[in-house]
């Protein structure tokens, strides 16, 4: 197996990098990690690079053919370096689509991604897997093994329910950025998971209500919520206050507790697959099909 690694956000830490790299291959030897160069790229500012070169970086990795492309970090950029070469990825994947391991700030590749039937993977980036936690060090030992995705249980009920749908999703940041875009993500039919980081309790009731108001949730079919961290403990409080409102405004089932996020825990599971969101009063559980991918 073989995997490209690239940098198509914001700039790396040569240090965070190399101590990923070296546990991937401490999880997997068997997994053969190429590394783009992105430290020759010229820094702009918060960007590794200017557009058209991050841009290349993604093209120049789906064209090697890997078994998959895995985010090196987010941070800001991923969709413009799409826009700079939608076009040059339409092309280099007709001859069979790579799949994308993306995360945070690559939420935008994934909407891309999905909308063509691509295979794409929410997934820990190379810097963040360090500081996993032993579980979600498995989970992604599994997904590299190729494995068949499980079946989340022990979510948090918040709305009764049972449907199927599309799974789609990512950080909810990003979501709310696409909207108003041609990249914006449709709930219609499909089974919606969200997390973000660094945003109160204000801040992600607004994000929430510019998906609803731009018409991203009409057609819906289920709603869950991973973590939302580094805010303090009192935001933590209001910010579960806050979906829990939410949830009770849509006619979905609804879960919290999806163990994806920008902390420790950090599943991997595919974007694009069918899904089952089952929740009662006590259980709530998300099962993902890895055999579909529209």
């Amino acid at each position: 197996m073989r995997a490209v690694v690239v940098t198509c956000a914001s700039p790396i830490d040569p240090a965070a990098l190399e101590a990923g790299v070296a546990v991937v291959r401490g999880l997997v030897p068997e997994l053969e990690l190429e590394v783009l160069d992105a430290a020759s790229h010229p820094r702009l500012s918060y960007l590794a690079g200017d557009d058209a070169t991050r841009g290349a970086g993604l093209v120049e990795a789906i064209a090697r053919r890997p078994d998959l492309v895995w985010m090196a970090r987010g941070g800001y950029g991923s969709l413009r370096a799409l826009a700079a070469v939608e076009a040059e990825l339409d092309v280099v994947q007709r001859d069979g689509p790579v799949p994308l391991w993306e995360f945070s700030d690559g939420t935008a590749l994934a909407a891309h991604w999905v909308e063509r039937g691509w295979p794409c993977w929410s997934a820990p980036p190379l810097v963040q897997v360090p500081r996993l936690d032993p579980m979600s060090r498995e989970r992604l030992v599994r997904a590299l093994r190729g494995e068949p995705c499980e079946t989340f249980v022990d979510l948090v009920p918040m709305r009764e329910g049972r449907a199927s749908g599309v799974l789609v999703g990512g950080n909810l940041t990003l979501l709310a950025s696409l909207c108003g875009t041609r990249w914006q993500v449709s709930g219609r039919d499909r089974i919606l998971v969200v997390e973000d980081v660094g945003e109160v309790a204000y801040r992600v009731d607004r994000l929430l209500s510019q998906l609803a108001f731009a018409g991203s949730l009409e057609g819906l079919r289920g709603l869950v919520f991973g973590t939302f961290t580094s805010v303090s403990e009192r935001e933590a409080a209001l910010i579960e206050r806050t979906l829990e409102a939410f949830a009770e405004r849509l006619d979905v089932p609804v879960a919290r507790g999806l163990p994806f996020g920008h902390g420790e825990v950090n599943a991997c599971f595919r974007l694009g697959a069918r899904a089952t969101l089952s929740v009662d009063a006590a259980t709530a559980s998300l099962a993902i099909d890895p055999r579909t991918s529209r």
